[in-house]
């Protein structure tokens, strides 16, 4: 027990720190991951050329053709509209 005028043991804000501080680190740590992973392998938005006016999804080239063709060796492409 402590006595007047003495600090109490600080044990239970030291487990507390060791609980908190993962938690905070991890999810960071892994959001950057991703940010750096998908900034490598060049993942991004597609820009204006990309887009399809939904109006005239079914005019447009491949969605006026649905369906599943084989474009090489166990690679394939799929039109889907819905």
């Amino acid at each position: 027990m402590s006595q007047p005028g003495e600090r109490p043991p600080t044990t239970v804000y030291l487990y507390e720190l060791a609980w908190i501080l993962p938690s905070i680190a991890i999810p960071i740590g892994m959001l950057a991951a991703l940010t750096v992973t998908a900034f490598g392998a060049g993942i991004h938005l597609p820009s204006m050329a990309g887009r399809v006016t939904p109006a005239l999804v079914a005019q447009t080239a491949p969605f006026d053709a649905p369906g599943v063709r084989q474009t090489g060796p166990g690679r394939y492409e799929v039109a889907l509209t819905s």
